[in-house]
């Protein structure tokens, strides 16, 4: 790789460059006292610029932008050190914006917002210290709500909601530290239940039922620590017993 710059005193001063093999700029950095200070950037093979940010006493301090080696802003925000500092926005290679991110300490903190290629928002929600907290709303491409809860140390907690793409209700339950826990619905697309019991820190207890879309039983029995266990029945969708199974620890020993 050839550099060029300039030394006083056997130390670094002013403007270095690099160059890539082709004889095209490479990266360019600014020097003071033989630490980086100022203006430094970088390049693609093709000539478009890759990064542009800035130094203070060596460490990264201001505006920080990167680029797509098409041209196009990949992504700007500022740095105080190594890590970003307030709002951070990353856009796609169309030039619409991905996300909007706000930074404290290198972590993130505050609105969080994510979109589609097409600008439809994707992800709504908060982050405290870099977890995140409070509701949490995911969107659809259409722009129709997908599913939504809260979140507690960046966790799913409580109650939470997930509908199909024309905002029908698909499921809603319980969450606790990320597991499903509590009682939990399925729905069919025509609104009836399609599966109804709990969980208990992520696996399916109790008693459970499964039915047709047609509201008729489908089948029915009892897990223990997410296995289906002892006896389980499953009907037609007129109601009429087709099957007896026979389960311990999620294992068939019998059906008939």
């Amino acid at each position: 790789m050839k550099i060029n710059g300039k030394y006083q005193n056997n130390v670094r001063e002013g403007i270095f460059t690099e160059y890539y093999e082709t004889g095209k700029i490479q990266n360019e950095y600014k020097y003071a006292n033989d630490v980086l200070n100022g203006i430094s950037k970088s390049y693609f093979p093709n000539g478009n610029m890759q990064n542009r940010s800035n130094y203070k006493q060596g460490h990264n301090f201001g505006l920080w932008e990167s680029f797509y080696d098409t041209g196009e802003i990949n992504y700007k925000g500022t740095k105080k050190g190594n890590y970003f500092t307030d709002t951070l926005w990353v856009y796609y290679k169309n030039g619409q914006l991905e996300r909007i991110t706000i930074y404290k300490n290198g972590q993130l903190h505050g609105n969080f917002f994510s979109y589609y290629p097409d600008g439809i928002k994707m992800i709504e929600c908060r982050y405290v210290n870099g977890s995140i907290e409070g509701v949490f709303f995911e969107y659809y491409k259409n722009g129709i709500l997908s599913e939504t809860g809260q979140y507690k140390n960046n966790k799913k907690a409580g109650n939470w909601k997930a509908y199909y793409p024309d905002t029908k209700l698909f499921s809603e339950g319980g969450f606790e530290n990320d597991k499903y826990h509590g009682p939990w619905k399925v729905y069919y697309h025509n609104g009836a239940i399609k599966q109804f019991g709990e969980f208990m820190n992520g696996k399916a207890e109790g008693k459970w039922i499964y039915y047709h879309d047609n509201k008729k039983v489908w089948e029915k029995g009892r897990y223990i620590n997410g296995k289906k266990e002892g006896k389980w029945k499953v009907y037609n969708k007129k109601g009429k017993i087709i099957r007896r199974d026979l389960y311990k620890e999620g294992n068939l020993l019998e059906s008939g």
